[in-house]
């Protein structure tokens, strides 16, 4: 599968009229749930998750496959329920300055790859 996002994150606000907010959410073939960009300057990283709003047994589904998952991925992930919060998250994170301009071209390519990988994935896993 492959996205076709670029350039498509805030990185790239001064391609794009972009709102300013610190995701780009991109859909991968269900409703169920939404792969997110995001970036954190303060803390110093890019982040891509698998967002889940109202739908705890999903985020359960997911983290009883949870090993499968990361062995499909190649790499580990956090796991993160929120219990009191109405969405869940599956994040994985990319240390790096969202604010450092020479580094763009790196930090997309590690998104859209991220984003690829997420997608072929995680889509086998929701029902």
């Amino acid at each position: 599968m492959l996205l076709t996002i670029a350039p498509f994150c805030p990185l790239y606000a001064d391609y794009l009229q972009a709102k300013p907010q610190h995701w780009f959410n991109l859909s991968f073939g269900t409703s169920k749930c939404h792969i997110a960009l995001t970036q954190n300057s303060q803390k110093q990283y890019l982040g891509c998750e698998v967002y889940i709003r109202n739908d705890k047994q999903l985020y359960q589904n997911l983290l009883n496959n949870k090993e499968s998952i990361e062995k499909e991925l190649g790499y580990q992930v956090e796991w993160m329920e929120l219990p009191d919060a109405t969405a869940s998250r599956v994040i994985v994170t990319h240390k790096g300055d969202p604010r450092n301009k020479s580094k763009w071209e790196e930090y997309n390519v590690w998104l859209m790859k991220t984003a690829e990988e997420f997608a072929k994935v995680f889509i086998k896993y929701i029902k």
